[in-house]
């Protein structure tokens, strides 16, 4: 018998069936879209004063510590980010905030900020925040990069408004509190999406 024409019709066979089977994984392909918008320009926050004080109500020493450590007392204060001249499309982006500060948060209490040490201020007491469903959210350590800890997304209106509502309130932290003054900050930036 001879071998080559063994070998070539048995070459031929195995050639043209794997021509003919199909591809491996072609049921598992797919297309992906992606999306974006890029903005013209962005809001101004409350009218372009986007740096401002929040008035916390004085409190006695004697209702913080009724609440115990780990609970705030009743004197939760409202303020605004009152967003104007944003961005207006036909699909409305959504505004958010993201809140940071490399001194000030506390990683141990959601929302948390801590109040300023030394001479004259209270011990036992920070400030914690709350965004407009009334949670304590994740304040960053550091600048944001991504859309991490955006709170209270609303979309922009047609004319270019929105309002993200928050609340500052003492926090017992962490011992029983003395009087003295609280103080602390915490950054922002608004986010686009």
């Amino acid at each position: 018998m001879n071998l080559k024409s063994t070998l070539l019709p048995t070459a031929l066979a195995v050639a043209c069936a794997l021509a003919l089977a199909p591809t491996a994984n072609a049921a598992d392909s797919g297309t992906i879209t992606i999306n974006g918008q890029v903005l013209t320009n962005t809001c101004n926050v409350n009218s372009g004063t986007s740096s401002f004080t929040v008035a916390l109500p004085n409190v006695q020493t004697s209702a913080l510590a009724t609440n115990g450590v780990g609970a705030y007392a009743a004197s939760a204060t409202g303020f605004a980010l009152n967003l104007t001249g944003c961005p207006v499309y036909a699909t409305a982006i959504k505004v958010g905030a993201q809140f940071y500060s490399s001194t000030n948060a506390d990683a141990s209490v959601a929302g948390g900020l801590k109040n300023t040490t030394g001479t004259g201020y209270a011990t036992g007491v920070d400030v914690q925040l709350l965004d407009g469903s009334n949670s304590a959210f994740t304040i960053g350590t550091a600048a944001p990069t991504g859309n991490a800890n955006v709170t209270d997304q609303v979309a922009v209106s047609g004319t270019g408004a929105a309002t993200l509502n928050y609340k500052a309130q003492y926090y017992v932290a962490n011992a029983a509190p003395t009087a003295g003054s609280v103080s602390t900050s915490v950054q922002y930036v608004i986010n686009y999406q």
